[in-house]
């Protein structure tokens, strides 16, 4: 370049000055006390005040209190030459009186021997308030996952080690989060195996890293949880990671499930009830008959023919008993029945009815009494040492354990029963247990694993059944050391009580007294009719209301009413025995039926007017049961 030359814009000092005070940074001059020599009009912007105000001011009369011994050091440091540059953040107030957030960069500038401080600012208000909102955002989110009654977990897609995992999450797992994050679920064993991991990696895949309501089983330390599951694949960082929020569906699936249970059984309690009315009506008439043919008749051969009549209809009757009982309509007589005393009681029948190769322990823990049926107790205990044995062909070990638990409000759904106090009984066999998928049907009437011929499939419906009527529930689970348990558990009775146990007693007699029967079923009729009479009671029939209204109305004396529950017409049983009782208040009342649900009260669901004799019945049953009205009748309760 020629001397002639004209120099270059920058090394001219004006330009400099033009470029400071174009600029849109705040720049300012200090000296070492603080006050600002000189500042940029772009200060006028920063801060509100006009120039003539502004230098009369030091730089420290608008800082925020809170910042100016930092400022101050700062300033002393580069003023003494102990740094060259220093930035930091200061809040400033404008005229207006918000708070402005500024970075200043600082460096120090010697002029003629003394020794000032540049400072380069710039407004940084605007950023300070986003840092601050997605820090709010950012602890709002934190809280929200934290409190969400949601599980949330964060993987890196490569590997699966978990980056977070939400509060939650730890509750359902069972994990501490210093167990979970670093680690992966395949290391925790969550999974279960491979192909359940798999399966669900790959259904990710196909829906382009998506899934929506998606059902997956896991297993952590806590057990197995079912889980609805949400997933995202996110890139965080140049890195895929997998964000997946799920609902704990365990309960709500146990709760289906007993619902779905519940229909099943109320659906086959309709059907089967229905089916065991009829047949028992028609068990009556066999049964009523072959008894009075036995009693009649002085043929040996007869009388053998009509006792293997009257097997068979107990056998048929015994056929019925079963099918309501897993329906819960059979007849129940619940009283106050020691757990103990019922094992010790069958312990004899239960190890003659197992092999050598078995062996019975009995296991008792503090149990209350159980309001339950003792007769129906012993069959299932009997059912279910049955069903232990058939688990171990080759001999084993059954343990009877009884208890007490107490059922809480808030605890209360893993055993679908009222809160409350309940004495358990189980039954656990050394077996190889129970898979899932035959558990999950073993209360299923007529369902079972047994070869053709060995079995009926209605051994656990029976219990399952008896024991929901009772007022309990039953749960099958895997014993402690293998094998399966099942438990049955009771409704607490208020106290020991009778059990009912050894109440026989020598067939009762008949007697002068005047008793009316009103059935609708010729047959039935007639052979109640006769069995009465042979009792030696005086009999009058009725085979429907009207007929029963002009019997009570020729009869000044009527001791006993026997009436069949379900009658053709609008009136049931029940109704019309206690409009009979209005104007007879004296009248003794029995009720028959074939239909032993009728024993939960009437049509408009009162209390029935009088105990029921369930279908069929022999003719001792049925004399026991009039005596026991008639006493009833002349022996009313104390007021």
């Amino acid at each position: 370049m020629s001397a002639d030359s004209p120099s270059p814009p920058f090394e001219d000092p004006a330009f400099f000055r033009q470029a400071v005070e174009l600029g849109l940074d705040v720049v300012l001059l200090l000296n070492g006390e603080g006050r600002i020599v000189y500042e940029n009009p772009a200060i006028e912007r920063l801060l509100g005040y006009p120039v003539e105000q502004r230098l009369q001011m030091s730089a420290f009369d608008l800082m925020h209190p809170d910042d100016m011994p930092a400022v101050r050091e700062a300033l002393g440091r580069v003023v003494s030459g102990a740094v060259d540059a220093l930035t930091m953040e200061v809040r400033f107030q404008h005229r207006d009186g918000d708070w402005r957030h500024i970075e200043a960069a600082t460096r120090p500038w010697v002029r003629g021997g003394e020794t000032f401080v540049l400072v380069n600012v710039r407004d940084v208000t605007d950023r300070h308030r986003s840092t601050q909102a997605l820090a709010r955002s950012n602890e709002l989110l934190g809280k929200m996952l934290r409190s969400s009654r949601n599980i949330v977990s964060l993987t890196r897609a490569a590997n699966g080690e978990f980056v977070e995992v939400n509060d939650e999450w730890l509750r359902v797992s069972g994990y501490r989060r210093d167990e979970v994050i670093g680690r992966t679920a395949d290391e925790l064993g969550i999974w279960g195996d491979a192909p359940n991991r798999e399966r669900l990696l790959r259904d990710i895949r196909a829906g382009g890293g998506r899934l929506r309501d998606y059902e997956i089983r896991t297993y952590p330390r806590a057990g197995a949880v079912e889980f609805v599951i949400n997933v995202e694949t996110l890139d965080l960082d140049g890195e895929p990671h997998i964000l997946m929020t799920g609902t704990d569906v365990t309960e709500s699936r146990k709760v289906e499930a007993q619902l779905r249970q519940a229909q099943k059984m109320e659906a086959l309690g309709h059907l089967t009830g229905g089916v065991a009315h009829d047949f028992n009506n028609l068990l009556s008439v066999v049964m009523g008959n072959a008894e009075l043919l036995r009693d009649a008749s002085g043929d040996e051969r007869l009388v053998r023919l009509a006792e293997t009549i009257i097997e068979a209809a107990d056998r048929g009757a015994a056929l019925t008993a079963q099918l309501l009982a897993f329906s819960r309509r059979q007849t129940l007589a619940p009283s106050a029945v020691g757990l103990e005393d019922v094992v010790s009681a069958m312990m004899p029948l239960l190890q003659s009815t197992l092999p050598p190769s078995f062996r019975v322990e009995v296991e008792h823990a503090a149990a209350w009494p159980a309001l339950v049926d003792r007769s129906q107790l012993e069959n299932a205990l009997l059912n279910l040492v049955l069903n232990a044995r058939d688990a171990m062909p080759d001999g084993g070990r059954v343990v009877i354990g009884t208890g007490g638990v107490q059922v809480a409000p808030d605890t209360h759904r893993t055993l679908d029963v009222a809160p409350g106090d309940y004495a358990f009984l189980a039954v656990t066999d050394s077996g190889t247990g129970m898979p899932e998928e035959i558990r999950a049907r073993a209360f299923d009437p007529f369902f079972t694993t047994k070869a053709p011929g060995r079995g009926t499939g209605l051994g656990l419906s029976m219990v399952y059944g008896f024991v929901r009527q009772s007022g309990g529930d039953v749960t099958i689970g895997d014993g402690p050391g293998g094998g399966t348990v099942v438990t049955l558990y009771l409704p607490r009775a208020s106290d020991t009580g009778d059990d009912g146990a050894g109440d026989a007693e020598a067939e009762p007699t008949g007697g002068p007294e005047t008793i009316v029967v009103l059935e609708d079923e010729p047959a039935i009729l007639e052979v109640v009719r006769r069995m009465l009479a042979d009792l030696g009671y005086r009999v009058l029939t009725a085979a429907d209301e009207a007929a029963l209204e002009q019997v009570l109305a020729g009869e000044e004396a009527v001791d006993l009413l026997i009436s069949d529950v379900m009658l053709t017409g609008s009136r049931r049983g029940p109704e019309i025995v206690r409009a009979a009782q209005t104007g007879r208040p004296g009248m003794a009342a029995l009720l028959i039926s074939g239909f032993p649900a009728d024993g939960a009260g009437d049509a408009a669901g009162r209390d029935l007017p009088a105990p029921i004799l369930a279908k069929p019945f022999t003719r001792q049953a049925l004399a026991r049961e009039v005596r026991a009205a008639l006493r009833r009748r002349r022996r009313p309760a104390a007021s």
